[in-house]
């Protein structure tokens, strides 16, 4: 029907189910893409995770972890001969980046909401051995109700191996991968890397939300590069950014990933101080933010980029 997103290696739809009025986002790859084994292996590996985390699974802790709600559900895989494509949930409100690209920075009060959840989201993965890798305002859902939602798994990798405790050794892998201005540290310097490049992003993110700019902004990639490997987190004096956020940033952006928040800590940070984390969850906390949507049109896609929007709906081979 309409194209709602695109990236390097792929295109999402808002399609209609035949039959039905149900809506649904079709992410479509092209089969081309996967040069090797080795490639279409990684291009099979998000609806493996998808499923894996759609699904209740004893954690690291020996506990039973429920289907994580902050995931997008993929419904289907399916695939002709030029492409791959993936059925997911269609969520109305949009993503974390175009709300930012609209307003420019968030209040503290919502920006602590999203951060709240994104630590609930990203302390589930971790405990099922996930790490995301990609995480970035454009890969952060936001559904009719206001909450967020995971998406784009593309990059993620699932470690058979999960620690149980804060002193345990964590697995590591080498890939180079991620977005430029979320990538952290250890992945620009070519060092093996585990569940702390998540912790990176989100501290990333969440400077965003509060100052409207990334903390390592530069004219150039290779310049930012070097801000991100060299230099301090600075606050500028025309944001009042609330003291408890710029500890919790301070704490996820630590250049050795050993230092920084994890799963094992991260929820007793004094920035969410006062939280019940069952409700966090749970999603039992109610957003302050709604989205606005049409019920009267047929399909009410004011939410998403024009950009995407103007694209004609159609498949390239």
């Amino acid at each position: 029907m309409r194209v709602i997103g695109k990236g390097a290696a792929a295109k999402v739809f808002l399609s209609r189910k035949k039959g039905s009025d149900q809506l649904y986002a079709i992410k479509a790859q092209k089969r081309s893409r996967a040069t090797s084994g080795k490639a279409l292996k990684q291009m099979l590996v998000e609806p493996a995770i998808l499923k894996q985390l759609g699904t209740e699974q004893t954690n690291a802790d020996g506990k039973l972890q429920p289907r994580n709600p902050f995931v997008v559900k993929l419904r289907w895989v399916f695939s002709d001969e030029a492409h791959l494509f993936f059925a997911l949930d269609f969520h109305p409100g949009g993503d974390l980046g175009t709300m930012l690209s609209r307003r420019g920075s968030l209040h503290p009060g919502l920006t602590r909401f999203y951060a709240m959840e994104l630590v609930a989201a990203l302390t589930a993965l971790h405990a099922r051995g996930v790490v995301h890798r990609d995480l970035k305002p454009e890969n952060v859902l936001i559904d009719e109700e206001g909450h967020i939602v995971l998406t784009d798994f593309g990059l993620a990798k699932a470690f058979s191996r999960i620690p149980s405790h804060a002193d345990e050794e964590v697995p590591r892998t080498m890939s180079f991968c991620g977005t430029a201005e979320y990538v952290s540290p250890e992945v620009l310097a070519s060092l093996p890397h585990s569940f702390p490049v998540d912790m990176w992003s989100l501290g990333v993110m969440v400077y965003e939300m509060l100052v409207g700019v990334s903390p390592f902004m530069a004219k150039t990639t290779p310049e930012m590069y070097h801000r991100i490997l060299r230099d301090k987190v600075i606050f500028p004096e025309y944001k009042r950014v609330p003291q408890k956020a710029k500890d919790f940033i301070r704490e996820l952006l630590q250049k050795n990933p050993v230092h920084r928040l994890s799963r094992f800590n991260i929820k007793e940070h004094s920035y969410f101080s006062n939280l019940n984390w069952t409700f966090a969850d749970e999603k039992r906390y109610t957003p302050p933010y709604v989205p606005r949507l049409d019920n009267s049109a047929t399909v009410d896609t004011q939410n998403f980029e024009q950009v995407f929007l103007d694209m004609e709906p159609i498949l390239i081979g």
